[in-house]
């Protein structure tokens, strides 16, 4: 364990951070990731939330962003209060016994997501986060070995992260259109609807996104959106 906190210490953006642990839950049988990062003291649930996420079903993915689920996600509620390591059956079983999170739970059972962990992170400066790791439905049942390994390496992973933004903490001007450039890409819009929304083009975008990560030091759009999050640059 100490060589993989070490090695994290060594990584320099938030999204390095997340697929090498990624990669460390793959050995352990987990093939589903989640992350959620929000502004001190936000809520896991809300459109403020930055959500990394790999493994998932798409047409899940899809329900969670579109169709409302994000919003009564009884998951981060239950690990925080119940946690802070928490199966997923047992998460429905209390999400039943306190009648909330009813058609979540439905909508997990019927994309075969019943298998998993989900954990409550604890940061500095209140900077907490949440997490969770899905496994194969045929995979055998969770062993407490491997759930508390995901939790302290994910834990190291959260801590790291606050970090490498703490070391950034420093005003950042943004001219007009690196700001339009900033929100649409925090919306997901990729360069080429970007482009067609401010009339520019492609290469133009592709050019200002560039500059706005050398701004936010980051590589991509995960750690620039959680990077403009803390900066207060977008609105949560």
């Amino acid at each position: 364990m100490q060589r993989y906190a070490a090695h994290m210490d060594s990584l320099k953006q938030p999204s390095e951070v997340l697929h090498f642990v990624n990669r460390l839950a793959r050995r352990l049988g987990a093939d589903k990731q989640s992350y959620h990062c929000t502004p001190v003291f936000g809520s896991h649930t809300s459109d403020e939330a930055v959500i990394y996420q790999q493994g998932f079903p798409a047409a899940f993915t899809e329900e969670y962003r579109s169709a409302g689920l994000r919003q009564i996600d009884p998951m981060p509620r239950l690990t925080f209060s119940h946690g802070p390591v928490l199966p997923w059956g047992r998460a429905f079983e209390l999400g039943a016994s306190m009648n909330i999170g009813q058609r979540y739970a439905e909508a997990c059972i019927r994309h075969g997501l019943t298998k998993g962990v989900s954990l409550a992170l604890f940061g500095p400066a209140h900077r907490d986060a949440y997490a969770s790791f899905g496994f194969p439905e045929d995979a055998d049942p969770l062993d407490e070995g491997v759930q508390t390994m995901l939790h302290v390496l994910m834990q190291a992973a959260h801590l790291r992260i606050c970090a490498l933004l703490d070391a950034r903490e420093r005003k950042i001007s943004l001219s007009e259109r690196e700001a339009e450039v900033l929100e649409w890409l925090s919306k997901g819009k990729s360069s080429a609807d970007i482009a067609a929304i401010l009339h520019i083009s492609p290469e133009t975008v592709r050019t200002y996104t560039k500059r706005l990560y050398e701004k936010l030091g980051t590589n991509d759009r995960v750690g620039a959106t959680v990077r403009a999050l803390q900066l207060g640059l977008i609105d949560a």
